[in-house]
């Protein structure tokens, strides 16, 4: 989903901006009590979304470069979204919740995004990944596999969220979440350090 090449000085700012952003403010929302973990799981969902429509627009206007993918990945990929955004709603904005009219009502603020702090997260997230793609030298490295790179949180996610019916949705069960995203994240940025020295 990346750029072959990147500026070092502008990967290590793209690094720490998004840390702050996908980690420790969603972390800190939590630890004050003003989220939930159907924040994180819908913050994640949207930008995964737009950095699929990115990427795919980029593969639509340059198809001659991608022999070897026949269509754009970017309808696999909102397929699966697609899935996982029913799900998202039902069981984390929903079910996970239920018996919580305060959550409740604190998700539909997300939902509607009406939520301070979803809004900063989501617009840092995207302007982040936006001006990091822009500092590219080479082509987009396009997957057309929906099971890699920042899907694989989703998925994982998706995977784990049954142990919050058990351990209660709490801040302490959304931390989980947070550092699958950090692990993730850190390892998608240590492909494109190996990418840049060859």
């Amino acid at each position: 989903m990346y750029f072959a090449t990147i500026k070092k000085s502008t990967f290590s700012l793209y690094s720490a901006v998004n840390f702050f952003f996908a980690v420790l403010l969603p972390g800190y929302s939590l630890l004050i009590g003003d989220s939930t973990i159907f924040y994180l799981i819908y913050l994640y969902w949207w930008q995964e979304l737009l950095a699929s429509a990115i990427e795919g627009i980029y593969y639509a206007k340059n198809r001659q470069a991608y022999p070897e993918i026949s269509t754009n990945p970017f309808w696999a990929r909102l397929f699966l979204l697609f899935v996982y955004f029913v799900f998202i709603v039902i069981f984390f904005g929903l079910v996970s919740d239920w018996g919580s009219n305060l959550r409740i009502k604190k998700n539909l603020e997300i939902f509607l995004f009406k939520d301070v702090f979803f809004m900063i997260n989501l617009v840092g997230l995207v302007m982040n990944d936006w001006l990091h793609k822009k500092s590219a030298t080479q082509k987009l490295i396009i997957s057309n596999d929906p099971f890699k790179g920042r899907m694989m949180v989703m998925h994982i996610s998706i995977i784990l969220g049954g142990a919050t019916l058990f351990i209660g949705n709490t801040a302490w069960a959304g931390f989980p979440f947070l550092l699958i995203k950090a692990y993730m994240d850190f390892k998608q940025q240590n492909r494109e350090i190996k990418a840049n020295i060859l």
